[in-house]
């Protein structure tokens, strides 16, 4: 993309042949979801709202872009919307910063979320369908909470970042059972800096993190396991985002 204003939270089709993405618009005055297709100069814009639009994630089925709709004063929303626009439908409020991931089947979607702005980000399993949501983590009373959801290409480990009161975060991934339920996380990394934005690698076995220090992060690579090192890439430059 080439516009002005800023864009980001990509988010591929299943096809691969678009991406969606949140952008505050020529006039730099709101975030709203916009559909672009691969190798073309113009987008589609999908939200209209006044409220901030951000975080979008593409269903596996590629029926759907789940995204978070900021208001203030209130909780955030998590909304559903067709590629092309149209009827949204909201599924459930939350109180988290709200990075959003799909489940395989594309019935369910992980979510954060939190009680009030002193508690830490939890992470839940939440039901396209009925909106029911199932707690998944339980971090540290004194940590700021976990957040980032990734899950597998397998739809059988849930990676995430929990974040301490410092700032400093590390990649995690624990067993998902039948999308409800979490076994014990594993600590992947331990590098005493920043970890974000994990995406999971086609093998099932690595993931691409964005990592280092506050203004100057990059890329990584990391296996799947404990005590995993990042390995930079060095293709992307610095302040990168997966």
């Amino acid at each position: 993309t080439t516009d002005a204003g800023r864009e980001f939270d990509a988010t591929f089709s299943p096809d691969g042949n678009s991406v969606a993405y949140s952008w505050n618009g020529d006039a730099k005055n709101n975030y709203d979801i916009y559909v672009r297709v691969i190798g073309t100069t113009s987008a589609l814009r999908v939200t209209t709202d006044p409220d901030e639009d951000v975080n979008p994630a593409w269903s596996p089925d590629g029926r759907t872009i789940a995204f978070v709709r900021r208001s203030p004063g209130v909780p955030s929303s998590v909304v559903l919307v067709p590629p092309l626009g149209g009827h949204e439908r909201r599924v459930a409020r939350i109180g988290g910063l709200g990075s959003l991931c799909w489940s395989p089947d594309s019935k369910w979607l992980f979510v954060e979320d939190r009680s009030d702005a002193q508690s830490p980000e939890l992470l839940y399993a939440l039901s396209v369908e009925t909106g029911k949501r199932t707690k998944l983590t339980d971090p540290p009373a004194d940590s700021r909470g976990d957040r980032d959801p990734a899950i597998s290409p397998d739809g059988r480990t849930l990676a995430f970042v929990r974040t301490l009161a410092s700032g400093q975060g590390d990649l995690y991934v624990a067993p998902l059972l039948r999308f409800t339920a979490l076994g014990k996380p594993v600590r992947v990394t331990h590098t005493g800096q920043i970890t974000s934005r994990p995406v999971w690698l086609a093998n099932g076995k690595e993931l691409v993190v964005v990592g280092g220090v506050m203004g100057n992060s990059v890329l990584a690579r990391v296996a799947a396991k404990e005590g995993a090192e990042p390995v930079r890439m060095g293709y992307a430059g610095e302040l990168a985002e997966a």
